[in-house]
């Protein structure tokens, strides 16, 4: 079961989404029979004229009466990848973490778990800037209770509320941040991008060729999926590793060409 998630005023979380994870599962080279593939090809082209939604329904279900779903039938890269991120180790400790919410009796030598495996210092206690947080406040409140409250300037900088006016008016055109922006981000930021860059390293960006994601594994993912294509691919990564890389290297039927770094000569290769 997919749930669509949506993160206010990012440019990815929607339906196409749920269609990608889904037809991932579903479409692997020489998985399935011709007949299933060609139900799915005119699935994905009927995509245009078609409701997300509908589409993926209709899909699903024209696809379930050629061949189901199975380990066996699913794309066989995604079943064998391996993300040591979400693996066995955490799997284990979201077990335990909930044994011991049920019967605190259960793991007497400890009380609660400790997650490192990914960086996330906010869930270790560290506090956000407050600064954003008091932008992305105020973008998420109508006018009325937020900037152009009367007595906003009591809860918020002016500095905050002033960004906060600029965002919504010249980022999200007066539609609030719920609205779907543009597929590559809102201009607005990928103008203000362009500008850092130059600043900072001298070089003059196009804001039509800056793309902005919801996050580095999306980015990972879509230069991957770009450049690691077939088992032909062999993608250089350091050693150790994040796992993500080997993972969608994995995903992409790519192949992983690992390299170690010096550490005596500031981890050089």
């Amino acid at each position: 079961t997919l749930f669509e998630t949506h993160t206010p005023g990012t440019p990815q979380g929607r339906s196409t989404r749920i269609i990608k994870m889904t037809l991932n599962h579903l479409i692997c080279k020489k998985t399935f029979l011709p007949a299933g593939k060609l139900i799915m090809n005119r699935a994905i082209l009927r995509a245009s004229v078609s409701p997300a939604s509908t589409q993926l329904l209709g899909t699903i279900r024209s696809f379930s009466s050629e061949k189901r779903l199975t380990e066996e039938t699913m794309c066989q890269s995604l079943r064998n990848m391996q993300y040591a991120v979400r693996g066995e180790v955490v799997t284990a400790a979201d077990r335990i973490s909930n044994e011991i919410k049920k019967d605190p009796s259960s793991h007497p030598a400890y009380d609660h778990i400790i997650y490192t495996n990914i960086g996330n210092p906010h869930s270790v206690g560290q506090h956000a800037l407050s600064w954003p947080r008091k932008v992305l406040a105020l973008c998420g409140l109508p006018d009325e209770c937020g900037i152009d409250h009367p007595q906003a300037s009591v809860l918020f900088p002016q500095d905050a509320i002033d960004r906060a006016r600029e965002i919504k008016h010249d980022a999200f055109g007066d539609c609030g941040n719920g609205a779907y922006t543009h597929s590559q981000g809102a201009y607005k930021f990928r103008e203000e991008i362009c500008a850092f860059l130059e600043k900072r390293d001298g070089v003059k960006a196009n804001p039509d060729h800056i793309y902005m994601t919801t996050g580095a594994s999306r980015a990972i993912d879509m230069m991957l999926q770009t450049l690691a294509y077939d088992e032909t691919c062999g993608v250089m990564i350091p050693i150790p590793q994040y796992p993500i890389y080997s993972a969608t290297i994995a995903l992409r039927n790519g192949h992983q060409v690992g390299y170690y770094l010096n550490e005596e000569k500031g981890w050089s290769m």
